[in-house]
């Protein structure tokens, strides 16, 4: 994050649903990384929402989240 410092935004991105995978185990490691190098950024999720299934159950409806996710961390 150092090399970055002048980013203008900080996106963690996960496949999984928002109450599962690492987001509430990194997030507060990532903001106070942020906060002791002085970047003002919020740190913005972007994933699934909150789910208690872990995929979408159709093929087609996963692979459109999927790119949806990937559009959405990108931009």
């Amino acid at each position: 994050m150092k090399k970055y410092k002048k980013a203008k935004e900080v996106v963690w991105c996960q496949e999984e649903p928002r109450n599962m995978g690492a987001w509430y185990f990194i997030r507060p490691k990532i903001q106070k990384m942020m906060k002791d190098l002085k970047i003002k950024e919020e740190l913005e999720y972007v994933g699934r929402d909150y789910s208690a299934s872990t995929a979408a159950g159709y093929s087609s409806m996963h692979q459109r989240k999927q790119k949806e996710i990937i559009k959405n961390a990108l931009n």
